[in-house]
């Protein structure tokens, strides 16, 4: 067939109707899709600059030095999950920088303060570590404490499980040295048996609260003990707390009063410990009537305050997450935790 020929001409604007239809699909498409990016930007802003955190959708830009695998994208956010805002309740018995009860099986909140504000949490940052070990780490390993876990902390003053350098414990117990007595040191070494070095760690850390939707926490160490840029929410310890209670060993270790461990020293020798829990609850502190504390943590710093994660159930088993950030001392911490528990026989 000739080029000159009627065939030819008819072929080819036939080809050329068909690609002139085609690039215009594409550029209707192509401007479809930059309006719905846009909506959606716009959409997502107003609510995140409301103080609303949607439960159905996750930005990633609100992360930041967090590194995830190609095409690794937070979890979505379950059915029953709560959705809060940031706003403030009216409650004089309530006055620490954030506050948050929320029934944890329905997502039911019976009370938010705050609770999307950045800042500093202490060793309630234990709880992400905690839940990296679980995640990830084997519990039936034999650690042994080195240099490296311990000096940085000498001078600091910090909570601590005593372990020495050269003690070979096992990983199971490390959890309870960390998680009872709130130990520092014991932190350490669980990230540096498990990440070889405190930074690497510590993005394992923002990596797993990343998948969790908890887009508003970055840590600096295993310990929380006050840095810049170190930092967590009522929400996202929400968050992370929920997560944990998957996992029997949470229940296990942080619902326990006491432990002893036995591990050996550089030397060989037996060395026998018995840790306390911090959780002033787990030794007589009063309650509200039918309720029980059955898990959490302490914590406190002079940036972060006095802090408590607490989980707890009621006569009918029913589970609820109380967060406490930032109260101004260790009498107000467990003050207002109680008022907030007391919510739940109200």
């Amino acid at each position: 067939m000739s080029r000159g020929s009627s065939s030819y001409r008819a072929a080819y604007e036939k080809r050329r109707r068909r690609h002139t239809a085609i690039r215009l699909f594409l550029r209707v498409l192509l401007v479809f899709l930059v309006l719905a990016g846009s909506a959606a930007f716009i959409f997502f802003g107003k609510h995140r600059q409301n103080g609303k955190l949607l439960a159905a959708y996750v930005h990633e830009q609100t992360v930041q030095d967090v590194h995830l695998p190609d095409g690794m994208k937070p979890k979505a956010f379950a059915e029953d999950l709560a959705v809060i805002t940031n706003d403030r309740y009216s409650d004089p018995n309530v006055y620490s920088d954030e506050a948050l009860l929320i029934q944890a099986d329905s997502g039911k909140v019976l009370f938010s303060d705050s609770a999307l504000t950045e800042m500093a949490n202490a060793s309630t940052t234990k709880l992400v570590t905690f839940l990296c070990a679980l995640k990830y780490g084997n519990m039936d390993d034999m650690v042994t404490v080195t240099d490296d876990a311990i000096s940085p902390l000498v001078g600091t003053n910090s909570s601590s499980a005593h372990l020495a350098v050269g003690d070979r414990i096992r990983f199971s117990d490390l959890m309870y040295a960390m998680m009872l007595p709130s130990g520092n040191d014991a932190a350490n070494v669980v990230a540096l048996h498990m990440a070889g070095n405190i930074p690497d760690f510590c993005s394992m850390m923002d990596q797993v609260c990343f998948e969790l939707g908890a887009t508003h926490s970055h840590f600096k160490s295993p310990h929380g003990l006050d840095a810049d840029g170190h930092y967590s929410t009522a929400y996202d310890l929400y968050l992370i707390t929920r997560e944990l209670m998957k996992y029997p060993a949470f229940f296990d270790i942080t619902g326990t009063a006491s432990y002893t461990a036995k591990y050996t020293n550089d030397a060989g020798e037996t060395v026998s410990q018995t840790w306390l829990n911090t959780n002033e609850y787990f030794h007589g502190m009063p309650l509200p009537a039918g309720i029980r504390v059955v898990g959490g943590k302490t914590g406190s710093e002079e940036n972060a305050g006095y802090c408590l994660v607490c989980v707890t159930m009621d006569q009918q088993d029913r589970r609820y997450v109380s967060v406490v950030l930032g109260a101004p001392n260790n009498n107000a911490r467990y003050g207002i935790t109680t008022n907030l528990l007391s919510k739940i026989t109200n």
